[in-house]
C-alpha cells in the first residue's frame, strides 16, 4: 500500500472567515515537505483537516488512496501526528500515556515496553517517563508528544510546529532527529513551521501558505538556483518568460526566475534588453528567506 497524501481543492471556512481557500497539494514520495507561513496563514487548519480533527467545508483529502473523511480509521492507520498544543491526561505518567497509545495502535502488551524504550531514546525522554505528565514543562510535553507520534514506525508523520516550546538545544536535537528520519527515506513527513531556517534545514520541499492559499511550492532552494530581475516597469504579460525558465513569478517589484542551466544569465539579460525592456538590476535571488519575505510582503 502506498501512503501518498493527496489534498484536492481543500476549503475550510469558519463562519464568514475562509481559513483554507481551494488548496491542492500532493506528496508522492518518502520525503519531508515543509508548510511555511506566518501565524494565521492556515497551516494548523490544514494539518487538522488532514488528520480528520476538522471536517473540510469542501474538497477531498486522501492518504494512501483512502478518503480521510469517509474512512478515517483506515486512512490514518499508519499516520503519526503531533498537531498544535498536544495534551495528555495530567494524572498519568509519560510511560502510561505512551503505553496507552501503543495499545490503541494494536501492539501486544509485551511489545509495548520495547517500543516505548526505543522511541524514548530517540526523543530524549527516557528519564522523565515515570513522572506525571501534568508536571511536564512545555518542552518536555512536546517531546513526549513527538514520542507518541513516532510509536509503531508510522509511514506518514504529520507534525505541526514540532519544535514549539523547546529550548535552543532541544530545537537542534529535534531537527537532527527529523533529518535522520527523513534520511532513511521510509516515511513521508509533512511538517509545519513559521521558522524559515528550520524548514530550510530539514525539508526537501517547501510549500508557502499565505492567506489560506498556496503561494509557492517547490524544492527547498539551493544556492544560486534563482535570479531576480528588476525592470523600470513590470510587463503585464509575463508569459514570454517561459522561453527562459520553467518557473517564474513577480514579487511586485521584480521578476523572479528559476535558473536554466542551458541559458546563461548574460544571455537572458541580453534578450530582455533586445526586447526593449529597461533592466535596472539583475542578480541572484537564492534564499528561502528572500522568497518568503517577497510573498508575504506582496499580500500586505
Amino acid at each position: 500500500m502506498n501512503h501518498d497524501i493527496k489534498v484536492s481543492h481543500l476549503t475550510k471556512k469558519f463562519g464568514n472567515v475562509t481559513a483554507i481557500d481551494n488548496v491542492s497539494i500532493d506528496v508522492n514520495d518518502a520525503s519531508c515537505v515543509g508548510l511555511l507561513g506566518p501565524n494565521g496563514a492556515g497551516k494548523s487548519t490544514m494539518m487538522k483537516a488532514i488528520t480528520n480533527i476538522l471536517k473540510p467545508t469542501s474538497g477531498r483529502i486522501e492518504i494512501g488512496g483512502v478518503h480521510v473523511s469517509s474512512n478515517p480509521k483506515k486512512a490514518l492507520k499508519e499516520v503519526g501526528s503531533l498537531v498544535e498544543y498536544p495534551k495528555f491526561y495530567p494524572y498519568l505518567t509519560g510511560l502510561e500515556s505512551l503505553y496507552f497509545v501503543c495499545r490503541i495502535k494494536g501492539m501486544k502488551r509485551k511489545e509495548c515496553q520495547d517500543e516505548i524504550e526505543r522511541v524514548a531514546k530517540l526523543t530524549g525522554v527516557s528519564g522523565y517517563l515515570d513522572k506525571k505528565t501534568g508536571s511536564y514543562s512545555r518542552g518536555m510535553n512536546q517531546r513526549v508528544a513527538l514520542s507518541s507520534a513516532l510509536l509503531c514506525n508510522p509511514r506518514v508523520l504529520i507534525l505541526d510546529e514540532p519544535t514549539f516550546g523547546l529550548d535552543p538545544k532541544g530545537m537542534k536535537e529535534m531537527r537532527q532527529l527529523l533529518k535522520k528520519i527523513n534520511g532513511e527515506k521510509e516515511s513521508i513527513i509533512l511538517l509545519s513551521s513559521h521558522l524559515i531556517y528550520e524548514i530550510n534545514e530539514v525539508c526537501d520541499r517547501v510549500v508557502i501558505v499565505n492567506g489560506g492559499k498556496v503561494a509557492y511550492d517547490s524544492e527547498t532552494p539551493d544556492n544560486e538556483q534563482w535570479m531576480a530581475i528588476k525592470l523600470d516597469k513590470l510587463p503585464e504579460d509575463t508569459t514570454f518568460l517561459k522561453k527562459f525558465s520553467s518557473e517564474f513569478r513577480s514579487d511586485g517589484t521584480r521578476l523572479i526566475l528559476k535558473k536554466n542551466e542551458k541559458i546563461p544569465n548574460n544571455e537572458v539579460l541580453m534578450e530582455l534588453m533586445e526586447m526593449g525592456l529597461s533592466v535596472e538590476s539583475f542578480g541572484e535571488y537564492d534564499t528561502l528567506e528572500d522568497i518568503y519575505i517577497s510573498i508575504v510582503d506582496s499580500k500586505r
